[in-house]
C-alpha cells in the first residue's frame, strides 16, 4: 500500500522581525528591512511585541508599513485590590474562575495593583511594610523585590510601557519611588519632588514622561524621564489635590482627576495648555481616570515587530497529503475522487501522467 499521510502547516513562525527606527509614529519604519521583498503584504498579521499591540498590514514598501487594528493582546487575568484580607482577588477572565491566592499575601490594605506589559509580573501597592509586593504570575510566588523600600504606605503603582521601570506613589516623602525592574534597584529621586502625598502615577506611551498626581499645589508634577528633571508646571493648575493621572494612547493629552470642581482637568501635552472643560462636568470628586485604547497601532523607537505570512498568528496555511514512499506532496484538491494525483511529481520520473494516490495499491 502507498504510504500517504496528511501534513498540516501552521503559521507559527514569524516571517521577519526587527525594531522601529524613528520617533513615535503610526507608521513602522525600518530602513533596509526590505518589507515588500520579504513578502510582507497587505492583510498579513503584525505585532508590536514591546507594547503588546497587534493588527494587519494595510500597505508595505521596502522601508515602511502602515497598519489597521491595534487592540491589545489581552491577558486572561483580572485582579482586584481591596481592604480586607487576602487584600487581592485574581480572576481568569476566560471563565471568571477565581485564581488560587498567593501564599505570601500583601501585608495590609491594598490600594492599587498593576501588571507589567506581558502580565508576567503583578505589583500590589498597600499599607504596611514592604508597601509594595510583586508576584511572578506563572506560579504566584513573591519575587525578591526591592531592597530599598518605599518610604511609606503606597497608594498607586504602575509599570512603564516596556516594563523596565516600576513607580509607586506613596504618602511619605519623597512621595514617589522608582525602580529598575531588571534588578529592583532604586532610581535616584528627582531633584524636584512632588509637593505632597502621591496618589497617582502614569507614564506616557514612549516612556519619555512620567506624571504624579498629589496632595498639594501644583497637584500634578511631570518629569522628563531621560534625566528626571521637572517639566514646567501648566499655567492652569487643577483646582484641588490630584487623585489620578493618565495619558491618552497617542500622548497628545494628559488628564488629572481631582477633588474640586470641575473634578477633571485635561491638558494638551504639546504645550501643556488646558483643554476647555467638558460642557457636562462630573458631579463629584474624581478618583480615577482612563482613556480608551487607540484604534490604530503605533510604534516607539526600538519597539520590536514581528510579521507573519497570514492574517492571524498561529493560523492554518495548508493541509498537504504526503506519500513518503514516492517522495511527493500535494494538496487534497490536486487529487481526483479516487485518490489519484493528477500531476506527476514522482522523484524517479518514471510514471508520467497520473500517479498512485495515497489510497491506491501498488
Amino acid at each position: 500500500m502507498a504510504g500517504g499521510r496528511t501534513e498540516r502547516h501552521i503559521d507559527d513562525d514569524y516571517l521577519m522581525s526587527g525594531t522601529h527606527k524613528g520617533a513615535t509614529s503610526a507608521t513602522l519604519k525600518d530602513t533596509g528591512a526590505d518589507f515588500k521583498s520579504c513578502s510582507a503584504m497587505e492583510g498579513s498579521y503584525i505585532e508590536n511585541t514591546t507594547l503588546s499591540l497587534s493588527g494587519l498590514i494595510s500597505t508595505a514598501t521596502e522601508d515602511e508599513i502602515t497598519t489597521t487594528g491595534g487592540g491589545s493582546i489581552t491577558s486572561s487575568l483580572m485582579a482586584l485590590a481591596h481592604i480586607v484580607s487576602p487584600y487581592i482577588t485574581i480572576y481568569n477572565t476566560d471563565d471568571w474562575s477565581k485564581v488560587s491566592i498567593p501564599l505570601d499575601l500583601p501585608t495590609g490594605v491594598s490600594y492599587d495593583l498593576a501588571f507589567n506589559h506581558d502580565s508576567s509580573l503583578m505589583a500590589v501597592a498597600h499599607y504596611g511594610s514592604p508597601y509594595v509586593t510583586i508576584y511572578d504570575t506563572v506560579n504566584w510566588s513573591q519575587t525578591t523585590g526591592p531592597t530599598v523600600l518605599p518610604a511609606g504606605n503606597c497608594l498607586n503603582v504602575t509599570f512603564n510601557h516596556d516594563s523596565s521601570l516600576m513607580a509607586v506613589a506613596h504618602a511619605t516623602s519623597p512621595y514617589i519611588t522608582i525602580y529598575n525592574t531588571a534588578d529592583w534597584t532604586k532610581v535616584t529621586n528627582p531633584t524636584d519632588l512632588p509637593a505632597g502625598h502621591g496618589y497617582g502615577v502614569a507614564f506616557n506611551s514612549d516612556d519619555s514622561l512620567m506624571a504624579v498626581s498629589h496632595l498639594t499645589s501644583p497637584y500634578v508634577t511631570i518629569y522628563d524621564t531621560s534625566d528626571w528633571s521637572k517639566v514646567t508646571d501648566p499655567d492652569d493648575l487643577p483646582t484641588g489635590f490630584g487623585l489620578s493621572v493618565e495619558f491618552n494612547s497617542d500622548d497628545s493629552l494628559m488628564a488629572v482627576a481631582h477633588i474640586n470642581s470641575p473634578y477633571i482637568t485635561i491638558y494638551n501635552t504639546a504645550d501643556w495648555s488646558k483643554v476647555s472643560d467638558p460642557s457636562s462636568l462630573p458631579i463629584a470628586a474624581g478618583y480615577g481616570i482612563a482613556f480608551g485604547t487607540s484604534s490604530s497601532m503605533y510604534w516607539r523607537s526600538s519597539d520590536v515587530y514581528e510579521i507573519y505570512k497570514t492574517p492571524t498568528k498561529n493560523s492554518f496555511i495548508s493541509s498537504d497529503v504526503v506519500d513518503m514512499s514516492r517522495g511527493w506532496k500535494t494538496d487534497p484538491n490536486d487529487m481526483d475522487e479516487h485518490g489519484w494525483k493528477n500531476i506527476d511529481t514522482d522523484i524517479d520520473r518514471k510514471n508520467p501522467g497520473k500517479v498512485f494516490g495515497p489510497s491506491q495499491p501498488e
